[in-house]
């Protein structure tokens, strides 16, 4: 053990007695070492908590990642197909679904409503049930 001479102020060696008094450690020596011990801990816990958030965070980006790919990909099928659709019955006419939607848009943007708020209820509930 090597032996070293500090200046520490009174509010440090204040700290440094009630570690002393807390832990039951039999020397300032030993609550400095204690503290010194605790703080690595406390160093090592955080980064490999960050490493833990850093890897759920990159599994979580490549799922995003394929369902982006996934739906990138029917969307481009679907419109191919309506675009086939259009083509080969001869339609000239443009109707934007946002500003003229046709019953079946309206329908289906209520279905679509309707599903998002059950899955946000079982999503919940899930979450409920964890706690």
């Amino acid at each position: 053990m090597i032996r070293k001479h500090f200046s520490i102020a009174d509010e440090s060696l204040e700290i440094i007695r009630q570690i002393m008094k807390r832990e039951k450690l039999p020397s300032e020596s030993a609550a400095v070492n204690y503290a010194l011990q605790f703080y690595e801990r406390q160093t090592q816990e955080e980064a490999d908590n960050m490493k833990n958030v850093l890897d759920a965070s990159r599994k979580t980006m490549a799922i995003m990642k394929g369902s982006f790919r996934e739906t990138e990909r029917m969307t481009a099928i679907i419109l191919d197909a309506i675009n086939t659709i259009l083509m080969e019955r001869g339609y000239q006419e443009c109707y934007p679904a946002g500003t003229m939607p046709s019953r079946v848009i309206q329908e289906s943007e209520r279905l679509q409503k309707k599903r998002i708020i059950k899955m946000k209820q079982m999503k919940d509930h899930r979450l409920s049930r964890r706690k």
